[in-house]
């Protein structure tokens, strides 16, 4: 008899917690999507900018006057990376980084926003996860689905 009672109170727990499942509100469909942050952030801090069909944003700062580099030339960046938040992970200093554009040598990100400007120009690049780290992220300085702002400068092509 007692087997079967403590039989029937666990079923009958069982039971409680499946009908409440479904009226628990999961964390992942109340917090905001990437896509969501990406479009806040550009609204309060970069009205300007563009969104490509990737879902790139990009900010021209200042206009260049020369050339735009084509899939293959070597283009050289000057370039500051930050957070969401403002804080820097990386930067060339003035050194220049050199990459020849649209050959996946860097992230596709890069490809896609510097294939957008002209010798000189200096630009914001917002760029959501899916085009920079993506799920795998940057050993353990960028944490998987970071996106990532650029400010960055084409300096040369050749």
């Amino acid at each position: 008899m007692k087997i079967r009672n403590i039989t029937f109170g666990l079923f009958a727990i069982l039971l409680l917690v499946l009908v409440s499942i479904p009226n628990l509100k999961v964390n992942a469909q109340t917090k905001p999507t990437e896509e969501e942050t990406l479009a806040k952030y550009v609204k309060e801090k970069e009205p300007k900018a563009i969104k490509t069909s990737s879902g790139l944003y990009y900010v021209i700062i200042t206009p260049g006057t020369g050339e735009m580099p084509k899939p293959g030339q070597t283009v050289t960046a000057h370039y500051k990376g930050t957070f969401m938040d403002g804080k820097v992970f990386d930067e060339d200093k003035g050194r220049g980084f050199p990459f020849p554009l649209g050959q996946h040598h860097v992230i596709a990100g890069w490809d896609e926003g510097f294939a957008l400007l002209k010798k000189g120009t200096k630009a914001k690049l917002i760029i959501p996860s899916k085009l920079a780290y993506g799920e795998m992220g940057y050993s353990s300085l960028i944490a998987p689905n970071t996106p990532l702002i650029f400010e960055v400068e084409l300096a040369d092509i050749k």
